[in-house]
């Protein structure tokens, strides 16, 4: 029995050692050193859960959690959260299941915590140690230190008092968190203890004050700053055991009012109108505030981009400010630093004489495209011109005489040859070229009053005679002797009377009056027919020119072109009212037409002016000067379009005019043509119906350009179609 009683004991010895023995094991596996899998460490860029991996149970449970991926809100990546932990499930052995845990015979769950790791976004080392014997536990503290002084890495340690030497360096000192105390061996090197730091690897800001070391340093090596921060270095010429104290960057300055000479240590010390500067320690005056004025009240300042506008250059009337509109009132309009600028030209300080500006000046500019001739100029007296504007051209009242007037001023001109011409012939001195003055008549080779001496269609009168007629021809003529069986002019032909066509042709036309009123009326229909023909093959021929300047339909950076649609067409014959009603009912704005008829306009009246400079005002033999008259205004920058309207509009004949602008233009529209490939004629009609375009909307007249593509032998449809006309 007492064998028996000895048998249990050690039976019951070998089940709690057993049992000790398992629970060791479940711990050591489940607890302390469960494998974790993870497919992402925390912090790791991600786009979904996937991304960060999963945690799964260890071997002999079952379970697993599915990492997240953090994103901030609308975020389409983030980070991966830290790892999950995942409930596993343990079984085995028999009978009931354990409450609150795992036991031997049954099943239950346990929280797995992972393993020791560094959270990037509390930096704080978090997690569990394995256990590993023998040696005991270990806690999961900071490794790794960065110079900002936060957590660069966790591990695995156990208390720097329990362990020996050499492996001091694998312990912690408190609960790990101050990097200021290190686990170094004891002087006698048979233990391990806690001290200050050597500052190997530690951050800067722990470093404060003199700089510690396990060893003596040598004199004069070891520099300390007393009360100023700085960081450890090893010095190496004495060893990683000796370390220089060095000061920090400089925190920045510090004024303390009446110390150190300071005279403020903020603002406040300085009043309302000063500030303190830290770098002197002084107040110094502040800027005056800014002033904004308004007066007029136009939403435009004095002061200008101080206050946030443009300035207004009179701050007296509203009507005056950047955004202004310029009328000719000898103002600044629009603050733009000229006067009346769009009825100055030349911009030399005179206006033309324009009736936006009547009243306004008292002497106009007569010749607003040369800045040299202006009623400030002084008379020159040899150049035949009125420099200065007061209608006397070199004229001894200006002191121009026979002494200083070293050449005839005036062109020669021949009376008589059936040719007026200007500026030296006039009505006044040859009337038989130049005509007379509207009332007068040409009664030889002068000019008289006009009398009456015609009646009814232009028959010459005649003394009445009594012989049974109006000898004069005129109604009411006979006389009072006389008896006129038939009435002149009375619509009646009475031809049994003796009137007829020789007496009285305005009553016995040639034509029966039947018969001409039908022919009238039949002229008048065809006519009707063909005025109503022109008029509708013009609008056709105004859309088809609207089509080839690309000003059809009104669509961005077509504005560019309505420019020379308009003046390509005011050349060819068309009237603005005519162009106005074209592109406006193609769809574009009145106000844009009109500005841009008003601007061709403008240029036209410029280049009209231009004539009389030049001589070619009216049209006469010299060619030359219409030559020199081309190439300075397209010098100057007009078109040959604007040019041929110029010059047709005072009578030249559009052959002269075309043939002076192909002197100086088709030089370039041939060598244009080589270059586009349409100096020949070939089965791509595009190319030539591109080129044309381009041309006409660089301003060459419409003829020149059919003329170039007729010369480089282009069928006649082909050229049709390109310049439409």
């Amino acid at each position: 029995m007492a064998k028996q009683n000895n048998i249990v004991p050690i039976f019951i010895l070998l089940v709690v050692l057993a049992s000790s023995l398992s629970l060791l094991f479940f711990f050591n596996n489940h607890t302390g050193a469960i494998t974790v899998f993870t497919g992402a460490v925390p912090g790791q860029p991600c786009t979904q859960n996937a991304d960060c991996g999963t945690v799964s149970c260890p071997a002999g449970s079952s379970g697993s959690c599915q990492n997240t991926c953090q994103m901030p809100p609308g975020a389409t990546s983030g980070a991966c959260a830290p790892n999950c932990v995942p409930i596993c499930s343990i079984s085995g052995g028999t009978g009931g299941p354990t409450p609150g845990g795992p036991g031997p015979g049954g099943t239950g769950n346990v929280t797995i915590q992972p393993e020791c790791h560094l959270n990037t976004t509390t930096n704080k080392c978090e997690g569990v140690c394995k256990l590993e014997l023998p040696g005991g536990p270990k806690t999961c503290v900071p490794t790794g230190w960065n110079k900002d002084g936060t957590i660069a890495s966790c591990g695995c340690e156990r208390p720097c008092n329990q362990l020996l030497p050499p492996n001091c360096d694998q312990g912690f000192c408190g609960d790990g968190t101050d990097p200021r105390a290190e686990c170094t061996p004891t002087p006698d090197n048979k233990a391990c203890a806690c001290g200050p730091s050597d500052c190997k690897d530690r951050p800067v800001s722990y470093c404060s004050g003199p700089c510690v070391s396990k060893d003596t340093c040598q004199p004069g090596t070891n520099k300390t700053i007393p009360g100023a921060a700085g960081f450890c270095e090893v010095n190496p010429a004495t060893g990683p055991a000796c370390e220089t104290c060095k000061p920090q960057v400089q925190p920045p300055p510090v004024c303390i009012k009446n110390q150190c000479g300071a005279s403020c240590g903020k603002d406040a010390d300085c009043g309302v109108n000063a500030t303190c500067d830290l770098n002197s320690c002084s107040c110094i005056a502040k800027p005056p505030p800014q002033v904004c004025t308004d007066k007029d009240k136009d939403g435009f300042f004095k002061e200008g981009k101080a206050c946030g506008t443009k300035a207004d250059c009179n701050d007296g009337d509203a009507k005056i400010n950047p955004n202004g509109k310029e009328v000719c009132n000898g103002k600044d309009d629009d603050c733009d630093g000229k006067i009346d600028e769009n009825w100055d030209a030349d911009g030399d300080g005179f206006v033309r004489n324009d009736a936006a500006c009547k009243g306004v000046y008292k002497r106009y500019d007569c010749n607003d495209d040369n800045s040299g001739i202006s009623p400030g100029q002084t008379e020159i007296c040899i150049d035949g011109i009125d420099n200065n504007c007061n209608n006397l051209t070199d004229s001894a009242a200006e002191g121009c005489t026979a002494t200083n007037l070293t050449k005839s001023v005036l062109p020669k001109f021949t009376i008589g040859n059936g040719k007026c011409e200007p500026p030296g012939e006039t009505q006044q001195n040859a009337p038989v070229d130049c005509g007379c003055p509207e009332g007068q008549v040409l009664v030889g080779t002068k000019c008289e009053e006009e009398k009456a001496q015609v009646c009814g269609n232009d028959i010459q009168e005649a003394p009445e005679e009594c012989d049974g007629t109006d000898n004069s021809l005129c109604p009411g003529f006979c006389g009072a002797d006389c008896s006129c069986p038939f009435i002149v002019a009375d619509g009646i032909c009475s031809k049994d009377a003796g009137e007829n066509r020789k007496n009285s042709p305005q009553d016995c036309p040639l034509i029966d009056k039947t018969l001409l009123i039908s022919l009238i009326i039949l002229i008048a229909i065809a006519a009707a027919g063909g005025v109503g023909y022109y008029f509708y093959r013009r609008k056709q021929e105004l859309a088809s020119l609207a089509e080839v300047h690309d000003v059809m339909t009104p669509t961005t950076g077509a504005e560019e072109n309505i420019d020379s649609y308009i003046n390509n067409t005011l050349s060819l014959g068309y009237s603005p009212d005519q162009i106005r009603d074209t592109l406006t009912g193609a769809g574009w704005d009145a106000d844009t037409v009109d500005s841009a008829l008003t601007d061709a306009q403008s240029d036209l009246q410029k280049l009209g002016d231009s004539t009389e400079r030049y001589g070619v005002e009216a049209p006469h033999e010299d060619t030359v000067k219409v030559d020199k008259y081309v190439k300075d205004m397209i010098s100057q920058g007009y078109s040959p379009t604007q040019i041929k309207t110029s010059l047709e509009t005072g009578g030249w004949s559009q052959d002269t005019v075309e043939a002076e602008i192909g002197k100086v233009t088709q030089p370039e529209l041939q060598k244009s043509a080589e270059n586009a490939g349409v100096a020949k004629p070939s089965k791509d009609t595009t190319k030539a119906e591109e080129w044309a375009s381009k041309k006409l909307k660089e301003g060459h007249t419409t003829e020149q350009v059919k003329g170039t593509l007729e010369t480089a032998g282009w069928p006649p449809e082909v050229v049709k179609g390109a310049v439409k006309v």
